[in-house]
């Protein structure tokens, strides 16, 4: 799973919209829709540090890619 895929599966399990994620981070709807859509593929490790700690996660799991079979790849 790519950082897009993680950042909307992880905000879409905790019942959270694109606008309510990007106001506990003080950032834009827009720009969220921009990272979820993988166009925006280097947010920066502060917003990524925000991510984590409002999903409860990693970085590491963050940006984890699955393999083919689905296993987190190492």
């Amino acid at each position: 799973m790519s950082l897009a895929r993680n950042v909307k599966k992880r905000r879409e399990e905790l019942g959270m919209y694109q606008s309510e994620l990007a106001e506990r981070t003080s950032l834009s709807k827009q720009y969220i829709s921009l990272i979820e859509q993988g166009i925006k593929k280097t947010p920066s490790l502060t917003t990524l540090k925000k991510f984590a700690k409002i999903f409860g996660c990693t970085l590491d799991e963050l940006i984890a890619e699955d393999d083919e079979t689905g296993r987190k790849a190492v």
